[in-house]
């Protein structure tokens, strides 16, 4: 070839077509593809991921695994769809979903998404994992993992006398006296878990023998017989309502919903504000039993009972002294006078009721007498009108 010659060259490329494995990340919210939550025994299953994502650049995926510890107490849940088949070997603790070869990935993105843990084993420690793998028909995913860390859930503990030993108290109540506390030192404690949705008082024997009996909440004044209801705003700002029925049941919730929980120190602070009160001046001596119920979000409760002993107290009759009590006139020399039956004497005042008993309005009356003037004569009584 010489300089001024020329010669077209050419050469050939082979494209060479290789798959992409799909991917799995169970948790697009952090770094990495793993993920990690808490199942606490006994309660409801919780998801197996967290703004998970599943994708397949070049192929359709055709199925996805699922691997547990032990089948024979954890069980994975999941959505149903007509395309995609669901089979369980319990043996090996394995749970596959195949594409029938209609499902898309967005199928198996919304199955991902349902996937859910739980585990009957109340008793089990520690943490489980749970193996996901996809596949195009060619390749496996990298496994992502989400670890399950087991708990128990703890009973929400209400005890009404503080630290003193047990968690019942117990208070007496004196007639004519003011205000008592029934919850005296009170403590609320969720152990940090923020799951307390209800409290209950259960008054036993609330209004049935001292028609009278009421309880101060927070200020607010509750009649026995008398159906209430009333909002309470918490330093934080909740809104706990409160229900009495009219009968013997008190209810407090969050007014965001039932199942919305209620703060406990704020609870605590509402539950030491309780008083018990009777203003009646003619109590019955009796017993009021006040049980207090804290549920939380699993439906599980703590009790404890506030006991109100009322003691009665006699008050001493009073004599209305605006009437003018009078005697019937004897003439002087007259030594054998009919005298005034004590009950002449009391009406005389022209009073329809001259002695009142607040204790006992039939109860019987007399008179004493603690002075008398004898410069005109003497004073004498008689038991049977005949001898004096």
């Amino acid at each position: 070839i010489s300089a001024f010659s020329s010669q077209t060259l050419s050469a050939q490329i082979a494209v060479i077509d290789v798959n992409d494995a799909p991917t799995v990340n169970l948790d697009s919210a952090s770094f990495g593809i793993d993920y990690t939550t808490e199942f606490v025994l006994g309660g409801s299953p919780v998801s197996l991921t967290n703004s998970a994502n599943i994708a397949d650049v070049d192929n359709p995926i055709e199925q996805l695994t699922v691997t547990i510890t032990d089948a024979t107490s954890e069980s994975i849940g999941a959505a149903t769809f007509s395309n995609i088949t669901r089979l369980d070997n319990p043996l090996l603790g394995v749970i596959t979903f195949t594409n029938d070869g209609t499902a898309t990935d967005q199928d198996f993105q919304d199955l991902l998404d349902s996937l859910t843990y739980s585990n009957t084993d109340t008793t089990a420690t520690g943490s489980r994992t749970v193996t996901i793998v996809a596949n195009d028909g060619f390749e496996d995913s990298v496994v992502a993992t989400t670890t399950v860390n087991l708990t128990t859930d703890e009973i929400p503990v209400i005890d009404l006398n503080g630290n003193a030993l047990g968690e019942d108290h117990s208070v007496n109540f004196t007639e004519n006296s003011g205000p008592r506390t029934i919850t005296s030192g009170a403590m609320v404690n969720d152990f940090g878990e923020n799951d307390i949705v209800a409290l209950t008082i259960t008054a036993n024997g609330f209004g049935a023998t001292n028609p009278a009996d009421s309880l101060i909440i927070d200020g607010q004044t509750v009649s026995a017989g008398v159906p209430f209801s009333h909002t309470f705003t918490t330093a934080s700002g909740v809104m706990v309502d409160l229900f009495y029925d009219g009968n013997e049941s008190f209810t407090f919730t969050n007014q965001a919903g039932a199942t919305v929980p209620i703060p406990a120190d704020e609870l605590q602070t509402l539950v030491r504000s309780i008083q018990y009160l009777n203003t009646s001046d003619s109590l019955v001596d009796d017993t009021i039993n006040f049980q207090f119920t804290l549920e939380d979000d699993a439906s599980q409760a703590s009790m404890a009972t506030s006991t109100v002993n009322v003691n009665a107290r006699n008050d001493a009759p009073e004599l209305d002294n605006t009437g003018l009590n009078t005697l019937t006139t004897i003439d002087e020399d007259s030594t054998n006078p009919a005298g005034d039956r004590v009950s002449d004497i009391i009406a005389s005042s022209g009073l329809a009721d001259g002695i009142t008993d607040a204790d006992d309005p039939d109860a019987d009356e007399g008179i004493a007498i603690f002075f008398a003037d004898s410069t005109n004569g003497t004073w004498e009584y008689s038991t049977d009108g005949t001898n004096w």
